[in-house]
Order: structure tokens, then sequence, then C-alpha cells
């Protein structure tokens, strides 16, 4: 069995605990994500930045 440190075995495409989470790693039709914020939240620098992150992964 092929042992990895725990942080990138979790964020590895392959591998996933989350049924959810397996289901959108291996799915190629277009996933819309619906995050639970209000407006401050959403504007803030860091959800900015993951959010450009996403966008510019195209996926």
């Amino acid at each position: 069995m092929l042992r990895l440190p725990p942080i990138p075995r979790k964020v590895s495409p392959w591998y996933s605990r989350r049924p959810l989470t397996a289901t959108v790693l291996a799915t190629e039709a277009p996933v819309i994500n619906a995050p639970a914020m209000d407006a401050d939240m959403f504007a803030s620098p860091s959800t900015q930045r993951n959010v450009n992150t996403l966008v510019k992964m195209e996926r």
C-alpha cells in the first residue's frame, strides 16, 4: 500500500473520505458551488482570492 503524508494524501484527486467530494473530483460535468455566506464574508480578500483561484481552474 502506498503511504503518503496526511496532507498531500487528503488533497490528492484520487483520495477522498466523503462521497460528495469524491463525486465532484471524479466528474467531468460542470460543478456549481453555492457558498453559504453573507455579502461581507464573500467580499473579504481571502474569500475573493480563493474564488479567483477556482475560476482560473475553469472547473
